[in-house]
């Protein structure tokens, strides 16, 4: 209730000073096209990726991780965000996996992060988004100092010429706020196809210097960022069934549970992860409850669809794509131990199992980074 009445005051704080707040709708302007479609293929890892590497993270009692919720790669240091249960950190290895230290005394006092939502790197800075608001460390870990809270519920930020953008995206129609270096609120952005918000999942991701994509699982409209003005860049489209974002829109004069029931009822698809950098867009959607991924090479144009069926190798969700084209998947112990159970036999000559096979249950997961060729 609490955080409910924080959210309700702090909006009432942006329309009280709505007039010394400047507020934008997106450009328009002819969004691409993404077609998205259902496959029953099975592609081998060789085709997709010219190399492929796995990077063990050490165990520890100190480097322990739950879940990787993201991760960051900067000067041969991987920082990531351990969502450890209620306890979520900020950790650092090396890129060849060897555990540096947890960044950041988690508390509510003076020098102390609580809950960390995200982090960004800028030169020689580290920024952590956190319940408190924004923080700045050093990239070797040492707190600098607390920059100003930033109480509206969010999980993604970046910083861009001498400004703070938190994309708030767990309400409808979801938004970006851009903050100065003091905490004050200079410009909204509006989303102006459906919206940019309403789910947990929501995601940005930068192209270059200048340029920022948002995504969220509830839009079929990716947004970007560019030269401080916000535009449609694409509409994801299938042309088999509706997507669940145009199914809300269409039932929303029902109540929750009844629009939910009816929307469960008809064959849709959702778009569940979008990833970019300046030379390709990966994308996992669902279509009839079923997850595809689809990988595109924006300078040639080439697309790969396929399901989750992938040939001699173990793969789940990417969270991360580098300027040097790779995917960053993490493979957790139960999901190794359970293809090495069942491909023991074919597995014993593979740099895969020569690098897993003593990884126990209680290890920490498996980085496993894939260099696109498509």
């Amino acid at each position: 209730m609490r955080t409910k009445c924080i959210q309700i005051l702090f909006i009432l704080g942006l329309v009280i000073t709505s007039s010394c707040i400047e507020k934008t709708k997106p450009t328009q302007n002819e969004k691409q096209s993404i077609t998205i479609k259902e496959v029953n293929s099975r592609i081998k890892l060789s085709k997709l990726f010219s190399s492929i590497n796995y990077i063990p993270l050490q165990t520890t009692n100190e480097s322990l991780i739950g879940t990787i919720e993201k991760i960051y790669i900067k000067n041969n240091i991987i920082y990531m965000i351990d969502g450890f249960l209620q306890n979520t950190n900020i950790k650092t290895f090396t890129t060849e996996g060897q555990f540096i230290k947890e960044i950041g005394d988690i508390g509510k006092g003076p020098k102390e992060i609580m809950g960390p939502r995200d982090l960004y790197i800028y030169n020689d800075t580290l920024f952590i988004w956190d319940k408190k608001g924004i923080h700045s460390f050093s990239l070797s870990g040492e707190y600098q100092k607390h920059i100003f809270n930033a109480f509206l519920p969010g999980n993604n930020f970046f910083y861009w010429h001498n400004h703070f953008y938190l994309f708030h995206g767990y309400n409808k129609p979801g938004l970006l706020t851009r903050y100065n270096i003091k905490g004050k609120v200079l410009k909204i952005y509006y989303p102006i196809d459906y919206w940019l918000g309403g789910a947990e999942g929501e995601h940005i991701n930068k192209i270059n210097n200048n340029t920022f994509s948002l995504f969220s699982p509830n839009s079929d409209i990716i947004y970007y960022l560019k030269n401080d003005s916000l535009i449609s860049k694409y509409e994801i489209k299938c042309k088999t069934v509706e997507s669940f974002s145009k199914l809300l829109l269409k039932y929303r004069n029902l109540s929750p549970p009844e629009r939910l029931k009816k929307i469960n009822n008809i064959s849709h698809y959702t778009t569940l992860l979008f990833l970019e950098n300046k030379n390709y867009i990966y994308l996992k959607y669902i279509i009839r409850n079923k997850p595809y991924i689809l990988i595109i090479n924006k300078n040639t144009g080439k697309k790969v669809y396929f399901n989750d069926n992938i040939n001699k190798g173990v793969y789940n969700d990417a969270i991360y794509i580098t300027n040097e084209n790779e995917l960053v998947i993490p493979l957790y112990p139960y999901d190794i131990l359970n293809y090495i159970k069942k491909h023991k036999n074919k597995l014993n000559t593979t740099k895969f199992y020569s690098i897993v096979k003593d990884v126990s249950s209680n290890d920490n997961p498996v980085l496993m980074f894939c260099k696109l060729k498509i």
